[in-house]
C-alpha cells in the first residue's frame, strides 16, 4: 500500500477572459489575483462594473479576515487603491461584530482620501444606511495619523464626500498634530500652504 507517493487530483480545467485554456481557482487565490491586478476600471476583458461583481461575489465566497488581510497587503505593499476601497467598503456587511474590524480599517487608510473615497462608495451602494460602527471607530482612530498639510490637501472640496463630513460622523479626538487642523477644518479655514 502507498503510503507517501498518493495520487493526486488532476486540476479542473476552466476558460479565462480571453477564451484560453485555465484552471480554476480557489475563491482566495482568486480574490487575492484580482486585488492585486485590477484597478477598478475597464480592461480589456471585462469592465470595471464585472470587476465589482466579481469581487462582491468572492468577498461572499471567502472567509471575512482572508478577504481583510487581503485588502491591506494590496494597500500597504502594492499600493492598490480604488480595488482596495471597493473591497473595504463591500467587506462592511460581513465584518459588523468581528474584533478584528476597527483595526482593519484604520490599517487600510493610507491616505486621508482612502476615508473619502470609501465612505463615497459605500453610501453609493448603500442608500439610506449609515456607516457600520467599525468603520468609523476604524477611520477615527485613522485620523492620528494625519497632520494638517495632510487633512488640507485631501479635504475633497468640491466632492460629493468631504473631509468635514468624515469628521462629521466619526468624530476623531484631536492630536498634538492634527487638533488645529480639525478645529480649521470645522471653521472652514484650512489650508493647504
Amino acid at each position: 500500500m502507498a503510503m507517501f507517493n498518493i495520487w493526486k487530483k488532476k486540476a479542473q480545467k476552466t476558460s479565462n477572459l480571453a477564451g484560453g485554456e485555465a484552471y480554476v481557482m480557489s475563491p482566495e487565490l482568486e480574490l487575492a489575483s484580482l486585488v492585486l491586478t485590477s484597478f477598478a476600471q475597464d480592461q480589456f476583458y471585462r469592465t470595471q462594473a464585472q470587476t465589482s461583481d466579481t469581487l462582491k461575489h468572492l468577498i461572499a465566497e471567502c472567509k471575512p479576515e482572508f478577504v481583510a488581510k487581503a485588502g491591506i497587503y494590496a494597500r500597504r505593499e502594492f499600493g492598490m487603491r480604488s480595488i482596495t476601497h471597493i473591497l473595504a467598503a463591500e467587506l462592511a456587511k460581513y465584518a459588523s461584530g468581528q474584533t478584528w474590524a476597527k483595526a482593519f480599517y484604520d490599517n487600510i487608510v493610507q491616505r486621508p482620501d482612502d476615508m473619502l473615497e470609501m465612505t463615497a462608495y459605500y453610501l453609493g451602494q448603500n442608500k439610506g444606511k449609515n456607516l457600520p460602527n467599525a468603520m468609523k471607530k476604524g477611520f477615527a482612530s485613522a485620523f492620528d495619523r494625519f497632520d494638517g498639510y495632510q487633512l488640507a490637501k485631501y479635504k475633497g472640496a468640491g466632492k460629493s464626500v468631504k473631509m468635514i463630513d468624515i469628521v462629521n460622523l466619526v468624530r476623531p479626538t484631536p492630536t498634538a498634530r492634527n487638533a488645529d487642523a480639525l478645529k480649521a477644518l470645522v471653521a472652514n479655514t484650512l489650508r493647504n500652504t
